[in-house]
């Protein structure tokens, strides 16, 4: 039998940082953790990966496995979802939760992150919501009897968990946790039809986007066209005032209750500003999960912008504001992340999500520009490690993930570079290991280019 030997002169562990350890892996497992200095390496059959940086591999809290194949899907409808998992095992993402999906998605990737080194995939499978619906995956959950029948089936067709979506209200969000904690499952919501104070108290385990924290309703302002949409919610924000009794009321109930916070800053941003979507770094890696990211390319000139704004704003509605409205936004977005900081220093839990593939939310990619949004929340780069490996396995409720220790599944990171000293450095990667196997990341890449090349 063949050993894993991982040996870095810094290790993150998934809570605190040690120097010069000593990783042993065996049969997909942790075996051991130990100083280099004064141990015997293991002998026999030995393969050791040497980096700067030795963590455990990223989780992913808020994404959607998903893409399209232009034209005729027959017989590669998976296409676009290999290349998905494939860039997020190239950005270090060893676990993935899908916080909604197709029931068919689901099993096809958990299938296939088996077989190819994929990463893991905890799901939800179908949103619980009321009409009007906004994906076609969800399901109808109008009445209590409904969506306590719902959350039955989603357990029965092995889901880990429920997403209630937008438009479910009070009564019936009471009933999908109440029946989920039967089921041994915990609840995410992505709220409108209750509130986000309402949605801790019935007992979610997390809250999804902290742009929906707060709304003009929980902040007594009216229910005006001007606070609608992103741009809308953003200027929300700009009223926000963080000493407000709003501010404390939601802080003390999320610490109440336990309840998780996935901040999703990155996509917030990118939908109150049309700029920067088209403009957005790794654009060209999102074509091959949704190619209509293709043309925004021809949007990065003044031209090509306003052409494209006239062409898209039936697709993809993001107004150009005014200097004042443009003024709002940025104070809102900024005040989103200084709360978002707040509550990590107050002690409520946050998690690292990117909701990909929004537009321009590239997968894997993503995850490190969270990151680093998070630091600029004010955590430490130490604080968002944590959000992304340990504290993320914790809201998974996986004791054996996100953490390097005997027993632990060995999902491992070697970098670089340090990322505790800059956060950019999470980046800079050598080495993935799944499932205590490395993963082949040229030939991961290989396979993804094909797929890029195909598309163009």
């Amino acid at each position: 039998m063949s050993t894993l030997v991982l040996e870095s002169p810094r290790l993150f562990d998934g809570q605190s940082l040690h120097r010069d350890m000593r990783v042993v892996v065996e049969d997909g497992r942790i075996a051991r953790v130990e100083p280099i200095a004064g141990t015997t390496p293991p002998g026999g059959e030995v393969e050791t990966l040497r980096g700067a940086f030795l963590m455990p591999g990223l989780i992913d809290c808020h994404l959607h496995i998903a893409g399209y194949v232009e034209g005729s899907p027959a017989g590669v409808p998976f296409k676009p979802v290999k290349d998905f998992l494939r860039l997020l095992i190239l950005n270090g993402i060893t676990t993935a939760r899908d916080t909604g999906n197709s029931i068919e998605t689901i099993q096809y990737v958990r299938e296939w992150g088996e077989r190819y080194a994929g990463p893991r995939v905890f799901a939800s499978g179908p949103l619980l919501d009321v009409p009007p619906l906004v994906w076609p995956f969800s399901r109808i959950v109008r009445e209590p009897a409904v969506a306590r029948r719902q959350v039955e089936l989603l357990h029965l067709e092995g889901m880990d968990f429920i997403k209630s979506y937008r438009n479910v209200g009070p009564e019936v969000l009471a009933a999908i946790v109440e029946t989920a904690r039967g089921f041994g499952m915990d609840v995410a919501a992505d709220v409108h039809g209750v509130s986000a104070l309402e949605a801790c108290r019935l007992g979610v385990r997390s809250l999804e986007h902290a742009f929906n924290l707060f709304d003009q309703r929980a902040l007594g302002l009216p229910d005006d066209e001007a606070f609608r949409g992103a741009q809308g919610r953003a200027r929300v924000w700009h009223h926000f005032d963080p000493a407000s009794r709003e501010a404390e009321e939601m802080i003390a109930a999320l610490l109440e209750h336990g309840t998780y916070v996935c901040p999703t800053l990155l996509v917030s941003h990118r939908w109150c500003d049309l700029e920067a979507m088209v403009h957005e770094p790794y654009l060209d890696y999102m074509v091959a999960v949704m190619p209509y990211h293709q043309y925004f390319k021809r949007m990065q000139g003044a031209f090509g912008m306003a052409i494209g704004r006239r062409i898209m704003k039936d697709y993809l509605p993001v107004p150009k504001p005014s200097r004042v409205e443009k003024a709002e936004i940025d104070d809102g977005l900024a005040k989103v992340r200084a709360f978002v900081g707040l509550l990590h220093r107050r002690g409520v839990p946050v998690v690292a999500g990117t909701d990909s593939p929004n537009p321009s939310i590239v997968p894997g990619f993503s995850l490190h520009q969270e990151m680093a949004l998070m630091v600029e929340a004010g955590l430490s780069p130490l604080d968002v490690l944590v959000a992304a490996t340990s504290r993320a396995a914790s809201l998974l409720r996986q004791d054996d993930l996100g953490a390097v220790r005997p027993g632990c599944h060995a999902d491992l990171l070697l970098l670089d570079a340090d990322p505790t000293e800059d956060i950019q450095s999470s980046r800079k990667i050598r080495a993935v290991v799944k499932a205590g196997r490395p993963v082949d990341l040229d030939h991961v890449h290989a396979k993804f280019q094909e797929s890029l090349t195909q598309r163009r």
